[in-house]
């Protein structure tokens, strides 16, 4: 017996001889013989493929009969009259098994287009065109399932959640469509991206935390409807929420409404969840701000206790679910390394191992997302978005993520969802284009009934209906000012709402335009007349930090006796040497031998010791050292103690929330409004603050001069928001930025940049150091830095794509270097600039910079700017069609490069490219006009009315050779 499948035609030649084989006295034998060959095919199929058992047993059937017919013939028990008729039965048995065979081969293939050509949706001509609906891949050919990933995501409140049915539905319904590839509308395409706007404290992160929490942590009842992803229950709920209508049905609304039957229980101040996640952070890992509670980087180590992702019955679930809360100042290199890295399940990736452009970072994200049901939330999107007014408003700066939401809106990136929370509409997409949905919290308050849940709920036990009336008609019904207001009766009103109007007095009034943060403000106001006096330094102390801050940190601030100590008083030069190579890098054997001689020779030698380590390895720097005192901040220091009760007592009136890593995040509003506080009480207080936390991120919290990776960078980029902020402009342009950052300017420098690839990260940094971007420096730094800060800016823009924003800051540099008659690097930025208009079309203005440009480098004398930037304006020329310029300009350009390098006499790297292209630009017209020629001919003959005008009609000259 073979292995060997036969072909088709095999049996088809079997059934054609059988006609013949009748009419023969060996008829029984040839039927017999016919059969057995038969079931041996069957047999030896269904070893080398294995079918259904059923299938099998039909195949083998017919020919059984056959065989056991041809048996009885044989023995004599039927007569001649039956042999024609067992020879079409063995003909019919044939074909039988064969089509038997066949159906089970391709049934799961033939089964599969069945059901996609059945499900296909019917769709009118004249609708908008969009991506065919994805075929909902096998289980077996899915991906396996990624552990959750969140960054700076809030803790879910599970059944402390208040109202928000219809936005739960409403997301509900946006995930049975991607799943189903199907929208509420057939003739429209599903919803792929779901925006939440609101302003600030509107709970934006809370919601898009507890439809994670109901859908993938148990929230809901297993195998219930707002799960099912194609049920007919949830084409209900897509109808409802997706038609734009104000009310839902009420059986949908209480679908989803977490609170009934939940209770947890909680002490003021302590977040809890009913089926939360304890996360633990990777070492390293920063978190977000601004309200946010839970988990970092979430991997299957931290699914611990409570619900752990786990995958209910019946649910089509994601197999890749991904949280990113950005944060101020973090830009979006590592969110773009932390969301490749996550998909490809790769921890090492560096973002050198991930490509620099928003076109290669998209490709390996769709790499990653192929086969698998994807969940994205980005929270927190307006850090990256154009707060300015006018068109830009909302754009988001950054082309990887602008490009991420038009392509996953336009359903190119694959099966999946994204959610972006953020105060700014979402100015790159369309609502219209149907890939897109807006749900704007503020035109959803909550309700009376709604607002009175959430106060109870957070502890306010006497709740009259008069006193919620007024209440609400004071402070409206913005969550955080209702949960802060409920921790401020709970604390100072013995949790209840009556009399609360005696705690009214002065308020701080919002900044112009941000009048929607009134209410909030007068509950902060309420509160802050009431806190002791270390409940208020903490509060103002974490309020001057962007990111969550950590116990140790404020002790430095506040309480310097029992900081870690880091200031060391009287340091030998030994100690302080090797201080300074640790944290170069130098291994422990490196470090042994050059600090050798400070061992072996005496005191008075050791001074030539030294001056030798200078000359040598003076560069390497090191991490300054402040003494306790330089770390405080003004006022009287106070003990631990007092820190520990403050920070208790400011998360019991919900100003704080603790985070898993021992740090306490501040929404960011609450932390905008004691700053506020801060800066009204005394013109000099934002500066100290922002010095001794510039000193902070510097020393403590980054004790390493030149640290590894984005991670380690985030301190120092830190350091320079607050040293700019504290006016030390030219300390932390050269200290931290050019020698930390960089890591210099020479051919092993620019480590953020050209080595990580940070640049997006850089240009947040450099921002700091412009008093307006990007055209004006601080007037704090120095001539020549800010020419150099200039044109590392239009540097950074250009790389970034953004190239309408880098033409100011090189045309400043240009002006600059003028002015000092700095004629290198007006030269420089004058070619610099040339080559940036030229790429925007800008064909006359990028002549104009060029002829500057050959015009500063004669000025300075330097052979190599002369040569190159003389090609700079004959490619400019070039492109303007005046060839007959641009030539003698290259020969010129050629006879420098002659002279100044006489061993390469030729122009090479991309000064010969561009002589090499006006040299070629006539053949490559010739080979164009060859093709064109023969189609004018085709036209002509196949209309030769028209295309004889078109011949005939006077053609414009091509331009000089």
């Amino acid at each position: 017996m073979t292995d060997h499948i036969p072909h088709p035609s095999e049996l088809s030649q079997a059934a054609l001889s059988v006609a013949d084989a009748a009419m023969t006295p060996d008829f029984p034998f040839s039927v017999l013989g016919l059969s057995l060959a038969v079931i041996a095919i069957i047999v030896t199929v269904a070893i080398a493929r294995p079918i259904k058992p059923i299938l099998s047993a039909l195949s083998l059937a017919p020919p059984v009969l056959v065989g056991l017919f041809a048996i009885a013939r044989w023995f004599g028990w039927f007569g001649d009259r039956w042999d024609r008729f067992a020879g079409h039965a063995l003909i019919i048995a044939i074909i039988l098994s064969f089509v038997f065979l066949s159906f089970s081969l391709g049934w799961k293939k033939l089964s599969s287009l069945i059901s996609l050509g059945w499900k296909r949706p019917f769709r009118r001509s004249d609708a908008d065109p969009s991506p065919e609906p994805l075929p909902e891949p096998s289980p077996e050919s899915l991906p396996a399932p990624l552990p959750p990933h969140f960054h700076g995501a809030p803790e879910a409140l599970a059944g402390r959640f208040v109202g928000r049915e219809r936005e739960l539905v409403e997301s509900d319904a946006a995930w049975a469509g991607v799943l189903s590839g199907e929208g509420a509308d057939r003739n429209r395409p599903p919803v792929r991206v779901v925006g939440i706007i609101a302003w600030g404290g509107f709970g934006k992160s809370a919601l898009a935390r507890q439809w994670l929490w109901r859908r993938f942590e148990g929230g809901i009842a297993p195998g219930s409807a707002a799960l099912q992803g194609g049920s007919s229950r949830s084409a209900v709920l897509r109808s409802a929420a997706l038609q734009g209508g104000s009310s839902l049905p009420r059986s949908a609304a209480r679908q989803g409404d977490t609170n009934e039957g939940l209770e947890t229980k909680s002490r003021p101040g302590e977040r809890r969840s009913g089926e939360g996640i304890e996360a633990k952070s990777r070492p390293g890992e920063r978190r977000s701000q601004g309200g946010t509670t839970g988990s970092v980087a979430l991997g299957s180590a931290a699914l611990q206790g409570g619900s752990s992702f786990r995958s209910l019955p019946g649910e089509r679930r994601s197999t890749a679910l991904f949280w990113w809360g950005f944060q101020e100042g973090q830009g979006v290199d590592g969110f773009a390394l932390a969301l490749i890295r996550y998909l490809a399940d790769d921890p090492g990736l560096g973002l050198t191992d991930i490509p620099p452009d928003s076109a290669g970072r998209l490709a390996r994200l769709r790499q990653g997302l192929e086969g698998r049901r994807y969940l994205l939330v980005l929270d927190g999107l307006e850090g990256e978005q154009d707060p300015s007014r006018g068109d830009a408003l909302g754009r988001l700066n950054a082309p990887f993520l602008r490009d991420l939401l038009r392509e996953q809106a336009a359903g190119r990136l694959g099966r999946g969802l994204v959610v972006a929370a953020s105060r700014l509409a979402l100015a790159d997409l369309d609502p219209r284009g149907g890939g897109y949905r807006a749900i704007d919290l503020e035109d959803r308050p909550l309700s009376r009934e709604e607002a009175g849940r959430l106060l109870k709920i957070e502890g306010v036990e006497d709740l009259p209906a008069r006193e919620l009336t007024a209440l609400l008609a004071t402070i409206g019904p913005h969550p955080l000012a209702l949960e802060t207001m409920a921790g401020f009766l709970v604390r100072h009103n013995g949790a209840s709402a009556a009399g609360w109007q005696r705690f009214q007095g002065d308020v701080l009034e919002p900044t112009a335009g941000r009048e929607q943060e009134r209410q909030l403000w007068r509950v902060l106001a309420w509160s802050a007349q009431l806190l002791r006096p270390d409940e208020a330094r903490v509060a103002t102390a974490i309020a001057r930090f962007r990111e969550p801050a950590r116990q140790e940190w404020l002790l430095h601030l506040l309480a310097p006796v029992e900081a870690p100590a880091v200031a060391r008083e009287e340091e030998t030069i030994e100690a302080r040497w090797q201080r300074r190579l640790e944290q170069a890098g130098a291994n422990p054997a490196q470090i042994e031998t050059l600090l050798k001689p400070f061992r072996e020779q005496p005191e008075a030698e050791r001074a030539k010791a030294e001056a030798w380590l200078e000359e040598n390895f003076g560069e390497l720097g090191a991490a300054p050292v402040y003494s306790p005192e330089e770390l405080q901040l003004p006022g009287d220091p106070i003990t631990g103690r007092q820190v520990r009760d403050a920070l208790d007592g400011l998360a019991g009136l919900r100003l704080l929330r603790r985070e898993g890593d021992g740090g306490y995040a501040m929404h960011d509003l609450v932390r905008e409004y004691f700053r506020r506080a801060d800066d009204a009480a005394g013109a000099g207080n934002a500066v100290a603050a922002h010095l001794r936390l510039y000193r902070l991120y510097t020393s403590v919290i980054q004790p390493v001069w030149r640290p590894e990776g984005l991670a380690g960078l985030r301190p120092l980029y830190e350091a320079v928001w607050h040293g700019a902020r504290a006016g030390r402009y030219q300390e932390v342009r050269a200290d931290v930025y050019r020698d930390r950052i960089l890591r210099g300017t020479g051919n092993d420098g620019f480590y953020s940049t050209s080595k990580l690839g940070a640049v997006e990260a850089d240009l947040g940094a450099v921002r700091n150091l412009f008093a307006e971007p990007w055209g004006r420096p601080a007037p704090g730094l120095a001539p020549d830095g800010q020419a150099w800060l200039l044109n590392q800016a239009a540097f950074m823009l250009r790389a970034l794509g953004r190239l309408g924003e880098a033409v100011e800051p090189m045309r400043v540099s240009m002006e600059m270097d003028i002015e000092r008659e700095e004629w290198k690097g007006a030269a420089r930025s004058a070619s610099n600039l040339s080559e940036l208009e030229l790429t925007l079309g800008r064909v006359a203005a990028a002549v104009e910079s060029a002829e500057r440009a050959v015009e500063f480098a004669d000025r300075s004398q330097d052979a190599f700017l002369r040569m190159g930037f003389r090609t700079t304006l004959a490619d400019a020329l070039h492109q303007a069609g005046r060839r007959e310029r641009a030539l003698p300009l290259f020969q010129a350009a050629e006879a420098m490069q002659e002279q100044w390098q006489p061993e390469y006499p030729r122009l090479y790297s991309l000064w010969g490219f561009r002589y090499a292209e006006l040299l070629l630009a006539g053949a490559e017209r010739a080979a164009w006009r060859a093709p064109l020629s023969r189609a004018a001919l085709k036209t002509s003959a196949l209309h030769p009315l028209s295309s004889s005008a078109w011949v005939d009609a006077p053609s414009r000259p091509d331009p000089p050779p």
